[in-house]
């Protein structure tokens, strides 16, 4: 095709794409954010209009050519990372001026000026070298992993998403300030990598392989128009290219137990092996024109899972359930539920994960203005023992196995116009599948164990036995992503427009709660196969269990960037972010006429987020710089909760509960044998009369918003560069379920005020409690509405400090003071899941239950550091420490009746107040005096009331991990590097340092054990080993490597 054909294609192709508002997430072809530009002047600083400036990448052949305007002023946008570059400004009537050695990271903004000796004709160039180029990197709000981090930094797992914890702001998984980790958003190559209908950011654990990365950053606060569906912030990656010359590495990293150690709990490694191995290769097709880069990478491992291992009264203690109450639950479920006792169903296991990854990628400069880049990447995953159950103990029949496959193909054009215009257009196809195995499709049984341990204390626990609730599972998920992006450089601006458009199918095959589930209060109960609750979703079509929609993600956007002079550079636009939900579920006319409430919404949301920016580099030098910006994003909606309605729209099956006597009796010999045995709608009764359980979204439904602030200051005294930044952050609308067909008042209320929405004579002897009745419509139940209420609150400081070393090594430090509040961190995914966060009486009274996230984090240290080589040897390594998760106090059952166990705040009985009963006063007054007790504090400051909200915090964690390493040469400029990883140095030191004591997110204080109806109050069996917990983590590991460089 001509250059001149197909520049006009491509630039009427933009045009039209950025110009209509027509669909898109914020994927946005900000790929690399990587920008040179400079003033092309003459010898007198007179700017010079219409001058041609030429850069090119010496080492990939990557040519790009820019004008510069009539002030003299260029800019080339969304460059490809690396160099060098090579910089040439030509002008008629001057010399020819040209710069070196430029090489650009992720967020680079280059500065190289020109001024052109006059010539009467033009004669050879000349290298310009009065003023180096000036490279600054983006800092502040964002944390940038650089090639030589990924190349270099002690990785334990090789997944380039495990160095996030380098970020400041970075919390537990992909949580980034303390918010949900579905508000987090993934970009490589500046389109999507996460699957869209859980918001979960790696489909697998090799989301990309990490030798395709050439590096990363962190972002929670850039206020760019272009980047949006962040409301935590962003996961930005850069996938490497081939270059002029061929070359490439085959690489193996191994562990095994012989290179561990025994863990805390003195249990030795067994079946412990890790081998990560594979290669890269690139090159020229075409030098100067098609260059190639292709990654294999292949990780088989072999790692313990305990499974109610048994081996001491330590563990006894530790897993809160007595030998002989284990010793006589299995002997039960083997008489009598046909539990196969051939088969091993506890103690250590091996799981056999199997990780590969397959990464090709071609570049080719079509015309001296126009680049294509071809990607594939795909990645397989498997796992036999991957999904666990819904109960901590358990036994092994209950566990299911996963594959998760991914593949993306995508293809980017990037053109340069003349007047300084800068086009990108992006397409990509992306693919998730995933498969949930269980090892049986039985119900679920659960037994609440009381025991005696060997400490004198007593602890209640629930242990499950039978099928598994999210196995099995089919999901599908297609992502089609097409994307635009103008940039036209107007003198001191620079205008960018653009749109983005996502549209994701979704196809889940999810029978859930279908199984069924036996609820058993004692052993005895087990054994006498009278079960307290019985509870099953039946459904009543054939598809019922297979959920299929699409949704459509819209954004355009507009901002303008002014270089207003002495430095200081501001920029301000909007985008607007459309979510349309194309496939409603059923239309429910019993919802409608009961509630008033349709189940067939498809929600159509429009935000509208103005942002903008300013950064003043005081003297020019970047020495001096502030940095101060506001605006609002939105985030990732949740798609999985359609999945929610489609499949519980109340047309598809009916909820069966049944409490008591009502309760069927259990045959589980049979329903191995067959599953229709399994009980379902008692006979006689006709399926349209049972109440069904319904969810669907609420009519005014939004998509959560997040309004952000930050300022800071940055100053650099030669290699040292120190900073401090202030961070807030509000969002709104985040989603929770309520219960709709549920009382509006209480029946009765108990101490601490909490509310009980079942009638007291319809409570148990034992104390449970049935979520029917509480009611408000007999012939529906449960009926969960999503609703936009939850609110976030977010306040953080961050002090950093970097330093550059001779010969290519470096040190950074930071400092974290964080605070992050909400009413509910419900991120994902069944309805009922959200229902689990903990509540003083009235679940849907979120204001009552504001408090720390669980994402939340207080204190936390990061070190990074790459040091100069001595004697060959190379040594680099990271240190993270962090403060602990927060966690709850809570009761072991539901004693409010909504349905949910375990979300019950404790109430803390006073043992000083005589109104408190002599055992539970006798018990505080025990886990007090406990000095093994980590919530002592919070237990002792909330006497006489209900514990609030996540008060209590896991103690403070901190690791540290090495790496060793020497090149040695070979032949013809090849070398083999020889690595030792050391992965937790504190273990390796001393066998007690290193590890965590981990409180999870909640902790049992009592567990019910009855209910008196005239006095209408529950007595408690206190747990005494509250607040207790063993050291866990992973010991140190070595880990030995060879890569061979050629």
């Amino acid at each position: 095709m001509p250059s001149s054909l197909l520049r006009r294609v491509v630039l009427s192709a933009g045009i039209l794409l950025s110009a209509l508002c027509a669909s898109g997430r914020a994927l946005f072809a900000q790929g690399t954010d990587a920008s040179i530009r400079g003033v092309v002047a003459d010898s007198a600083g007179a700017p010079v209009a219409g001058a041609i400036v030429e850069l090119r990448n010496t080492t990939t052949g990557f040519v790009s050519m820019v004008r510069s305007s009539d002030r003299g002023r260029y800019v080339a946008t969304q460059l490809p990372l690396g160099g060098p570059y090579r910089v040439t400004a030509r002008a008629v009537g001057f010399r020819t001026g040209a710069r070196e050695g430029i090489t650009l990271n992720i967020g680079s903004v280059a500065t190289a000026d020109f001024r052109l000796a006059p010539g009467a004709v033009q004669l050879t160039e000349i290298t310009v070298s009065a003023e180096p180029a000036r490279v600054v990197e983006r800092n502040g709000a964002v944390t940038r992993i650089g090639e030589q981090q990924v190349k270099e930094l002690p990785n334990q797992n090789r997944r380039f998403q495990d160095l996030t914890k380098l970020s400041p702001l970075a919390g537990s998984g992909t949580s980034l300030g303390g918010a949900r980790p579905m508000s987090t958003d993934v970009r490589i190559d500046g389109v999507g990598a996460q699957m869209n209908n859980t918001g979960q950011t790696f489909a697998g654990p090799l989301t990309m392989t990490m030798e395709a990365i050439r590096e990363f950053e962190i972002a929670t606060n850039e206020y760019d128009v272009t980047k949006g569906r962040q409301g935590g912030g962003l996961i930005n990656a850069v996938s490497k290219s081939g270059t002029n010359r061929w070359g490439g590495s085959a690489f193996s990293y191994y562990r095994d137990k012989s290179l561990t150690t025994d863990d805390y709990r003195g249990l030795a490694a067994q079946n412990f092996t890790v081998r990560q191995q594979g290669f890269s290769l690139g090159g020229p097709i075409i030098k100067d024109k098609l260059t190639v880069f292709g990654v294999y990478d292949r990780s088989d491992q072999s790692l313990p899972l305990e499974i109610m291992n048994v081996r001491n009264s330590a563990d006894e203690i530790e897993l809160g359930i007595a030998r002989d109450s284990l010793t006589r639950l299995s002997s039960i479920l083997a008489n009598k539920y046909g539990l196969d006792t051939t088969q091993q169903q506890t103690g250590v296991f091996s799981r056999k994960p199997l990780s590969q990854a397959f990464f090709g990628r071609a570049d080719w400069q079509l015309a001296a203005n126009h680049r294509l880049t071809l990607r594939n990447n795909t990645t397989l995953y498997s796992d036999p023992e991957e999904i666990g159950p819904d109960q901590t103990l358990h036994f092994a029949e209950s566990r299911g196995g996963a594959e998760v496959n991914s593949t993306g193909t995508f293809a980017s054009l990037r053109s340069t116009f003349g007047g300084g215009v800068v086009n990108e257009f992006k397409l990509q196809a992306l693919q998730f599948t995933r498969e949930r195995i269980a090892r049986n499709e039985l119900p679920r049984g659960f037994v609440r164990i009381a025991s005696r341990l060997p400490d004198n204390s007593s602890r209640t626990v629930n242990v499950q036995f039978g099928g598994n609730r999210l196995a099995p599972e089919k999901y599908k998920e297609r992502q089609y992503q097409l994307a635009n992006t103008l940039f036209w450089n107007r003198g001191n601006q620079t205008l960018t427009i653009g749109t983005d458009n996502i549209v994701t199918q979704i196809q889940r095959y999810l029978p859930v709660e279908q199984r069924g589930l036996f609820e058993f209060d004692n052993l005895a109960q087990l054994d006498a196969l009278t079960p307290a609750r019985y509870s099953r979703q039946v459904p009543l079509r054939v598809g019922g269990t297979t959920a299929e929609f699409t949704v459509a993600d819209l954004s355009t956007f507009v901002q303008s960037e002014w270089h207003l002079g002495r430095g200081l550079t501001a920029s301000a636009g909007v985008r607007l972010d459309g979510v349309q939900f194309l496939t409603a579920a059923a239309y429910n006319p019993l919802v409608d006429q009961r509630l008033g409430v349709r189940t067939d919404e498809k929600p159509s949301n429009w935000i509208v987020s103005p942002r903008a920016q300013a950064v003043w580099d005081v003297q020019g030098d970047g020495k001096n710089v502030f940095r101060l910006g506001g605006g609002r994003f939105s985030s990732q909606p949740p798609y999985n909760v359609h999945v929610n309605h489609i499949l519980q729209s109340g047309l598809e099956a009916v909820d069966i509960i049944q409490v008591g006597a009502q309760a069927p009796r259990p045959d589980f010999v049979r329903y191995r044998q067959d599953l229709s045995l399994v009980p379902g709608v008692p006979t006689g009764v006709d399926p349209s009369t049972v109440p069904a359980y319904v969810n669907y979204f609420s009519g005014d439904f939004r998509v959560p918003t997040t309004w952000k602030l930050s300022g800071g200051y940055e100053r650099r005294l030669g290699r040292l560069q120190l900073g401090a930044f202030a961070y807030w952050a509000r969002t709104q609308d985040n989603f929770q379920y309520y219960d709709r067909n549920m009382v509006a008042d209480p029946y009765f209320t108990i101490e601490g005020g909490r509310g009980v929405f079942v009638p007291a004579a319809k409570i148990t002897a034992a104390g449970r409690t049935n979520n029917a009745d509480t009611r408000i419509y007999t012939d529906l139940g449960r009926v969960l509405e999503l609703v936009g209420e939850s609110t976030l609150e977010q306040r953080s400081l961050v002090l950093q400090g970097a330093l550059t070393l001779p010969r290519q090594s470096s040190l950074s430090l930071s400092y974290t003071r964080n605070d992050t509040k909400d009413n509910s961190s419900f991120n994902c995914c069944v309805a009922l899941t959200s229902t689990f966060s903990q509540n003083s009486g009235d679940p849907r009274r979120l204001q009552d239950a504001f408090g720390p996230s669980e994402d939340n984090f207080r204190d936390k240290f990061v070190a990074a550091f790459l040091l100069p080589r001595v004697w060959g040897f190379r040594v680099t390594g990271s240190y993270v420490g962090i403060s602990g998760r927060p966690y709850s106090l809570v009761v072991n059952g539901d004693i409010n009746g909504d349905g949910t166990a375990n979300n019950d705040l404790a109430f803390i009985f006073d043992p000083n107040d005589p109104a408190t009963p002599a055992d539970l006063a006798a018990g505080i007054r025990k886990v007090l005096d406990n000095p093994s007790n980590r919530a002592r504090d919070y237990i002792a400051s909330n006497l006489g009331k209900i514990a609030p909200r996540n008060a209590g915090r896991s103690p403070f964690r901190g690791r540290t991990d090495l790496r060793v390493a020497r090149d040695f040469g070979t032949v013809r400029g090849q070398a083999i590097e020889l690595t030792l990883d050391l992965f937790n140095v504190e273990n390796m030191l001393n066998r007690k340092w290193g590890g965590e004591y981990n409180l999870g997110g909640a902790q049992q204080l009592y567990a019910v054990s009855a209910f008196n109806q005239t006095t209408r109050r529950y007595t408690y069996r206190i747990n005494e080993n509250v607040g207790t917990a063993v050291k866990s983590g992973t010991p140190y590991q070595i880990q030995l490597g060879a890569r061979y460089r050629f």
